[in-house]
């Protein structure tokens, strides 16, 4: 499939574009209830809501013409030693 839209760099609503495109996934991440949390052993539960989340947020990119690169896509997970 070719490009159909493109967004050009320099463009003066490009910053704007970028800032809608933010807000819409934040809703996603919101909807998901993703924020930091502190993983407990044996509780996958928050792991769960990021890989939905991550799924949202693939599906409404495609239903918007926006591919997700999933070679670059990473997730980290830190750890706090005490």
């Amino acid at each position: 499939m070719g490009v159909i839209c493109i967004v050009l760099q320099g463009l003066i609503l490009a910053p704007l574009l970028f800032c809608l495109y933010m807000f819409l996934l934040s809703q996603i991440m919101r909807k998901n209830q993703i924020a930091y949390h502190s993983l407990l052993p044996n509780d996958y539960s928050p792991i769960d809501s990021l890989c939905q989340c991550i799924d949202e947020i693939n599906s409404w990119m495609c239903h918007n013409f926006i591919q997700l690169n999933k070679v670059k896509t990473e997730v980290t997970a830190f750890e706090k030693k005490v």
